[in-house]
């Protein structure tokens, strides 16, 4: 029912079980005449979908109203960013230019930075030592990066190649 050049936004509050549906949806609307306009740079299949305990979402930071903070502490929560996930669809219209973007964060590693990205060809890990400084990429999950041409791609057999960054 969605007219031509017409758009839909869904949005969910990142759970993963509600988030992973709309993972599938994207799938379905990937087709013609759709195209997925955001947050997905991936042209193809969905990199986390075939991953059981992965799902995309967004992070953002959030200055809640004093009575919502007052209610955080008392529950001894922190929560300094908003996570949300969301699929913008538009029938007949261009697929949007590609770019990365960060879809996961792992847990910090002594003298490493990583973080599980999505791209047009599909996903892929990045890594950098710190010692090399802080690199562009290193990013809150849903921010867009441009993709670097450099780094040395390694497969992995988890699926998800690995782009090491050395510089």
């Amino acid at each position: 029912r969605l007219a031509p050049g017409g758009r839909i936004l869904i949005l969910e509050p990142a759970l993963r079980a509600t988030t992973r549906r709309l993972m599938a949806l994207r799938e379905e609307l990937r087709h013609a005449p759709f195209s997925i306009q955001a947050p997905c740079p991936c042209l193809g299949p969905c990199p986390m979908l075939p991953l059981e305990r992965q799902w995309c979402v967004a992070e953002l930071p959030w200055k809640p109203p004093t009575w919502f903070r007052a209610l955080d502490a008392a529950a001894g929560l922190d929560r300094r960013m908003l996570s949300f996930a969301y699929l913008l669809v538009q029938k007949d219209g261009p697929a949007r230019a590609p770019r990365a973007r960060v879809v996961g964060v792992p847990r910090p590693q002594k003298g490493k930075v990583e973080r599980w990205m999505c791209l047009p060809g599909g996903g892929e890990r990045w890594e950098a030592l710190i010692r090399h400084g802080e690199p562009d990429w290193a990013a809150p999950r849903g921010t867009e990066v441009a993709t670097p041409e450099s780094g040395e791609v390694k497969p992995q057999p988890d699926g998800w190649p690995v782009r090491r960054f050395r510089s």
